[in-house]
This record gives structure tokens, sequence and C-alpha cells, in this order.
């Protein structure tokens, strides 16, 4: 809503946006209802119901609901209730209408449609209460809400938004709603439908250092299902390249990890993802880079995950490791003071010699 003007308001108007409830119900029933749907005489034609919403006052809302007040109404913002709760953040109006059940209200669609907005505030608000409505968790109410969204164009919405010229952070945040749903297949398989894992790619090679961690994140969570894995190697790999080749420069811990772990998936996915791995020129070579970047105990671990899934029963992989001197990092390995990655290292050590 544009900033509150209380030019053109009526007693009832004032009333409503102050949370005065007793007098707004004496104005409501002294004026045989007129004053219900009472416009401001302003350049928004707000009702009370409006005014309501935009103090966030639940009483308020519920009394003029319980009155008969039009909750559809939208104003000449083209701002209805449900556009209001979002620029304002207020969840907890959000689930009331939700579960006031309207069939003429459609919740859900109007959140998505504020995904369409060129306006970074309406987006940002969007993204704002839907992560509070899926509660970033898979519990019964929240994959409820998250369903429904998803029926609605959620996901088509996410990566459309992602293609648009629009702020890193507004990015980010969509980014980071994306991953907290790819937990469901359905959701995973909407985003390669509409072309999203190639969009996720291209912000990986954007080379954005506030975007790349939860990118990969969700790369991530897309490459766990083997059903899409075979599909997105042309486009993944040359990317993996690439990012890998810049981070034995320029170190990022989350990063590195991420990016070792959709090797390790990718390579357990099939043979052929595997093979496709060794093909890729030059990625073998610079996986045993990043191994020098790897401080931590935890990045070791993953660093020995990922070469062990890659060399694991292909003959050919295993002989260019060995040629890039894998094997003097993991023996390396084993005189560490770190019992996990003495261990990370005979199995690792173990496929590829002996698989």
């Amino acid at each position: 809503m544009a900033k509150m003007n209380d030019v053109g308001w009526s007693p009832v108007h004032h009333a409503a946006f102050k949370n005065h409830l007793t007098l707004v119900t004496r104005l409501i029933e002294s004026s045989a209802y007129e004053n219900l749907e009472k416009k401001t005489d302003d350049g928004l034609q707000n009702t009370p119901l409006l005014l309501a919403v935009a103090c966030g006052s639940q009483p308020m809302v519920q009394l003029l609901v319980s009155h008969g007040a039009d909750v559809t109404y939208v104003n000449l913002g083209r701002q209805g209730v449900i556009e209001i709760c979002a620029l304002y953040g207020y969840i907890n109006l959000v689930k009331y209408f939700i579960h006031f059940h309207n069939k003429n209200l459609h919740v859900y669609k109007k959140l998505i449609v504020l995904l369409e907005h060129d306006s970074e505030v309406a987006v940002n608000g969007a993204c704002f209460i839907i992560s509070k409505l899926i509660n970033l968790s898979e519990d019964q109410e929240a994959v409820c809400h998250l369903n429904h969204l998803v029926d609605e164009g959620l996901v088509f919405q996410l990566v459309d938004v992602l293609k648009k010229n629009l702020s890193e952070h507004i990015k980010f945040q969509t980014l980071n709603l994306l991953k907290h749903i790819l937990w469901n297949k359905n959701v995973r398989r909407k985003v390669v439908e509409v072309d999203g894992f190639q969009v996720l790619v291209s912000l990986v090679l954007s080379g954005s250092k506030l975007l790349l961690p939860v990118v990969m994140s969700c790369i991530c969570e897309v490459v766990t299902d083997k059903d899409f894995a075979e599909d997105h190697l042309a486009t993944v790999l040359p990317a993996m390249y690439k990012l890998a080749s810049s981070l034995v420069q320029d170190r990022q811990d989350d990063v590195v990890q991420s990016t070792l772990k959709v090797l390790d998936l990718l390579a357990s996915a099939s043979w052929i993802c595997k093979d496709s791995i060794g093909k890729e020129a030059g990625l073998l070579g610079v996986l045993v880079k990043l191994s020098k970047v790897c401080q931590t105990n935890s990045l070791l671990l993953v660093w020995s995950d990922a070469i062990g899934s890659i060399s694991e029963g292909n003959l050919s992989n295993q002989n260019m490791f060995l040629s890039e001197n894998v094997g003097t990092v993991l023996h390396q390995m084993l005189k560490s003071h770190n019992r996990d990655v003495q261990i990370s290292a005979v199995k690792t050590l173990y496929r590829l010699y002996y698989t």
C-alpha cells in the first residue's frame, strides 16, 4: 500500500486503522452497515477492512469479516487483503484468510501473481510469506501449503524470477526458498520441466559470491534424484570444471564442499555419469588440485568421498587419478591425527586400486 495518508478518510476508516473495535462496531451498526464497505475519498479507495489489514490487527479484521466485509475487494492500487499482507509481512493474517476458505479469494494464486511483479518489494514480500507458510519444513500443514502453491505455479515463477534483471538480494531470497522446497520430488521434477536446472547452472557461471553457495545447494538437491542426473551431464559438467578451477585459486569452503558433493552424487547415480565425469577434459586433474584447499577435516572427507565415487569400478578414471598423483594425497591423509580422515583415506584407496 502507498504511504498512508488519511486525507479523505471518514471516522470509520480512522477507527478501523487505529483498532478501535467498539467504535467500529457502533459506526457500522448505526449506519445500517453502509460504513462497512465505505471507501476512502482518495486515490486508493480503501475499505475499512483493507485499512485494518494494513495496520495488522487481526481482531479488527475478524470483527469486520464477521459483519460481512468483502474480503475480495481490491483497491485502485490493485491491492487486496493478501497483497497488503505480503507487503507488510503479516503471515498470521494470511493464514487467517486461508482458513477462512473463501473460494473467491484465491490466496495461493495471489501470492504467485506477486512473484510475477516487476517491483522487488512485491517479490520480496511474496517470498517472505511463502517461506513462512511452508515453514521451511516438512510438517503436514507446511506440505499442504506447498502442494497448493506448486499447483498454482510456484516453481515456474521462482525460476522466472531468477531469469529477470533483479537485484542479487531478491535472487538470493528466491534461491533460498527454492532450496528449502527441493526435498519434494514433484518440485524437483517441475524445476527440470521449466528448464530451471539450466538457469541454476547459468547462475553458477555468473560468478556471484553471494548467490553461489545457495545455487550449489539447489543443484545438489536436484542431482540427488538419479532420474534427472544423466539428462543434465552436458550442462552441469563444464560448469563444475570451471567452478572447481576457480576454487583452486579463490577458496570458498562452502562452495568447495557443494561442488565435490555434486560430483559425488553424479558419480553415484550411474555408470554413464561416472564415465562422463572422467571424459570431461581436465576435470579429474582439477579435483586432485582441490585437495590443497581442503584445509579442514570435514572438507577432506567430502573430497575423499568424491574421489572414491568417481574412481570406483572405472579403470579409466582410476588411471587418470593415479597419473595426477592422487595416491600421494591419500597417503598423506593416512598420517592425519583424525581417525575419520584416516578411515576415509583407506576406503578411497581401496576403491581406487581394488574395484
